[in-house]
């Protein structure tokens, strides 16, 4: 007697367009979540804070008088960096305390990497955005 080999059954390609579809369906998620809610929209208040000093510091270094308005309210008062002469930096933003859409935070800045220096820096939210307004 002799073993007859079965035929194998025909392949089909099921399962590798099931697995193209998870892997599809789930790229499509991710995508469809970062344009729901951007990245941007995650941070904290306090992370917005941080990124409003930066953001006019970078003005304050530059000659971008456009700039330097965006980044700080129509009310600006310079008194607070009136003797920080020279290419400003900070160290850190902290104890951010917020109040609706005004908040207070201590800034620790240095000018040309030396003279470090901290005090409260005051910011009101305009249109989603924090602006500097000493």
């Amino acid at each position: 007697m002799t073993d007859e080999s079965k035929p194998e059954p025909p392949r089909t390609a099921v399962p590798i367009i099931a697995a193209l579809a998870v892997v599809l369906a789930i790229v499509a998620a991710v995508i469809i979540a970062g344009i729901i809610s951007p990245a941007e929209d995650n941070l904290t208040e306090g992370q917005q804070i941080e990124v409003s000093v930066t953001e006019f510091i970078a003005a304050r270094n530059g000659d971008d008088e456009q700039r330097k308005r965006d980044t700080a309210c129509a009310q600006f008062d310079g008194k607070i960096l009136a003797d920080r002469k020279g290419k400003l930096s900070y160290e850190k933003v902290a104890d951010v305390a917020l109040d609706g859409n005004s908040a207070k935070a201590e800034v620790t800045t240095k000018v040309d990497d030396k003279d470090e220096k901290t005090a409260t820096w005051n910011f009101v939210r305009r249109n989603g955005k924090w602006l500097v307004c000493n």
